[in-house]
């Protein structure tokens, strides 16, 4: 079982896109809920960011078993919660998936915000205090949703996202036909998910990953799962060739650790999923 915790209206979407898709695997809490309403002369108020914090010290949820998938927005100041109750659950293993909102749409005391939060999780992400950091911004993620209407644009974003998390989840549970393994480097915590073309030899990343600074070069690793359908899997030999061929070029021109993974989806399925990490903090 995987525990969605999910903070304000945004993530809670995300969250039941994926129950719907996989019911049997998601259980979700979302954080609002455990949050009394403030009502001040029959006026329902917003809180603030510290406000949030403050009140998550009562919120008490069980997150003892399965996995525990943090999904917030930092631009919400419901995320105010999120520090309180991963100290809460006394575990090293959490993943926290940060949805970035486009700058564009954010005010300045929102934009300064999200940039603390993502400061203080991925220093956590370096020290080992969570398991795993994904940083995912709307902004490019728009880019690949085809017909994006401005009445259904959250409602399009929140459901690719949710299917891009579903399947991610889905591709680190089930058996690989062919995998390999590779020693992962303990610190690379702070990571984005993405797609890989073939055709163009090229991987489209759901957030700026940078790997180099002032201090050097940073380690850089990445998970490819090769989705394809029954058909391409006992048909594919060139495609096995031109995978192997692409992924030894990738590997030695940039990345430290690269591990592939071929999954069957029923039906018409052939796409690539990647994972991207490193140790390097970002800027945001």
């Amino acid at each position: 079982m995987i525990n969605l915790i999910t903070f304000g209206t945004a993530t809670e979407d995300i969250g039941i896109g994926m129950k719907k898709i996989q019911p049997e695997v998601f259980e979700q809490f979302h954080v609002d809920d455990y949050i009394p309403a403030l009502v001040v002369n029959h006026t329902h108020k917003t809180r603030n960011h510290s406000e949030y914090e403050e009140i998550a010290q009562s919120i008490d949820l069980d997150l003892t078993n399965g996995t525990n998938l943090f999904i917030l927005n930092p631009s919400s100041d419901v995320s105010g919660a999120l520090l309180v109750l991963l100290e809460k659950t006394e575990r090293k293993d959490n993943q926290v998936i940060c949805i970035l909102s486009d700058f564009d749409f954010l005010s300045k005391t929102q934009i300064e915000q999200t940039k603390f939060v993502v400061n203080v999780l991925q220093e956590l992400a370096r020290s080992g205090a969570i398991g795993q950091l994904v940083l995912i911004n709307q902004k490019y993620i728009e880019k690949y949703i085809p017909n994006l209407s401005i009445k259904d644009y959250y409602k399009q974003i929140d459901g690719y996202i949710a299917t891009t998390l579903s399947t991610w989840l889905w591709c680190q549970e089930v058996d690989s036909l062919i995998n390999n393994s590779i020693d992962r480097i303990e610190t690379t915590r702070i990571s984005t998910l993405g797609f890989y073309d073939l055709e163009e030899n090229k991987i489209h990343l759901f957030s700026d990953l940078t790997f180099t600074g002032s201090s050097g070069t940073f380690p850089l690793e990445i998970d490819f799962y090769f989705i394809l359908d029954k058909e391409t899997i006992e048909n594919g030999n060139e495609l096995m060739n031109q995978i192997k061929q692409s992924i030894k070029n990738k590997k030695q021109q940039e990345f430290e650790g690269a591990s592939i993974g071929f999954k069957i989806l029923e039906g018409p399925a052939n796409f690539t999923l990647t994972h991207v990490r490193t140790s390097k903090i970002q800027s945001i």
